[in-house]
């Protein structure tokens, strides 16, 4: 009785020590890994990006982070991370990522930040959430309050994949901004809300989010006005943030044969549309 008490005793100091403990090891993306920055397990949060906003809402909330391109070539492969608003989860979920030019930093003479230009890239893609890490608690961040609107204890995993003559081309040397929407039918709406998971890695700018619509000719989502994501520390210290993405290429020879021997599932090639 006294050991049993004694293991109980451990396993909570471990779980008061330890802020998240990984579910699965995760499986590199196909190919040649273009850009990282993993979730934070400790001091994350995850952020509001869906469309539309809640049911009967006739906009979303969109979120969207920078990277700098190192070699040119096609984006084969996304992974980003999220939760579901208080872990009332959906896995097998609609998505839209898009890909945009940047405007830097004093560029725009109506903003102090970089953010997304024009959308070059977009695609709706179905994705199966794989769960990644299970996490004692952590915050799910609505921008437009702002503030907080839930709590969640599971991190996602979500894989997308691109044949490399439908994937986006990108240009060495250039910064461009990824988006990542989650898409809940307006005709027929659930219950679910997703957040993308923050980065303890940040790179350049602090990631970005807007309201927005949707195009229903071109596809293309259309921001009203974006705007640089910031969440309180436990102090109440403004902090910027970043969003956990990975982005991959696979040479172009090999692209096909590998993606074809992923199977179907996960394959993000529902709807494309080009700029």
């Amino acid at each position: 009785m006294k050991s049993a008490i004694r293991w109980i005793g451990v396993v909570v100091v471990l779980m008061c020590l330890t802020p998240a403990l990984l579910a699965q090891p995760s499986t590199p993306l196909p190919g040649i890994t273009k850009w990282s920055q993993l979730p934070d397990l400790e001091t994350g949060w995850d952020v509001l990006s869906q469309y539309p906003y809640q049911p009967g809402v006739q906009f979303g909330k969109l979120l969207a982070d920078d990277f700098l391109c190192t070699q040119t070539g096609p984006i084969t492969g996304v992974r980003v991370w999220g939760s579901w608003w208080n872990d009332f989860d959906n896995p097998l979920q609609s998505f839209q990522l898009t890909f945009w030019s940047d405007v830097p930093k004093g560029a725009d003479p109506n903003t102090l930040y970089s953010h997304p230009g024009i959308p070059l890239w977009t695609t709706a893609a179905l994705g199966l959430g794989i769960p990644y890490a299970h996490v004692l608690q952590e915050g799910f961040w609505d921008p437009n309050l702002p503030g907080q609107i839930g709590v969640d204890n599971v991190v996602w995993q979500y894989d997308f994949l691109f044949p490399a003559g439908m994937a986006f081309q990108q240009t060495a040397g250039n910064i461009y901004w990824l988006s990542v929407q989650r898409i809940n039918n307006p005709m027929q709406p659930d219950p679910f809300t997703w957040g993308w998971k923050t980065s303890f890695e940040q790179w350049n700018d602090d990631a970005a989010w807007t309201d927005n619509f949707i195009d229903p000719s071109s596809g293309y989502p259309v921001p009203t006005r974006w705007s640089e994501l910031f969440i309180p520390d436990p102090t109440g210290l403004q902090v910027s943030r970043d969003m956990a993405f990975q982005l991959a290429t696979v040479p172009e020879p090999v692209t096909a044969s590998l993606i074809a021997g992923l199977g179907l599932l996960g394959f993000a090639a529902v709807r494309r549309f080009r700029g």
